[in-house]
């Protein structure tokens, strides 16, 4: 009884959180819709695609800004749906440093 309870209990948890994947943008096709990253917690360092369509995003200040302000090399969290494709928000947590010009 006790482990039916708990897995009904885990079950009914899992709904509840989405699951936030952390990485490197490697490239954005807002015209597309899709965002690809480096999950920073991947020790082979796979790509992920993620559908943006309908995702909102956010500076690292926490203004909401638009997906074609996200660069290549930003660090984000990207906030995703139950079924880990489609992002509900991504979060950009530290904005990529550009390269200074030379004089």
């Amino acid at each position: 009884m006790a482990v039916a309870l708990l897995l009904a209990g885990a079950i009914f948890t899992q709904g509840q959180q989405p699951a936030v994947v952390r990485g490197v943008v490697k490239d954005v096709r807002p015209g597309d819709g899709f965002l690809f990253v480096t999950p920073a917690a991947d020790p082979d360092k796979k790509l992920r695609m993620f559908d943006i369509k309908r995702a909102r995003f956010v500076d690292v200040n926490g203004s909401e800004i638009k997906a074609g302000d996200v660069k290549n090399g930003d660090e984000v969290e990207v906030e995703t749906t139950d079924d880990g494709k489609t992002a509900q928000q991504v979060r950009i947590v530290k904005r990529a440093t550009s390269p200074e010009k030379p004089r």
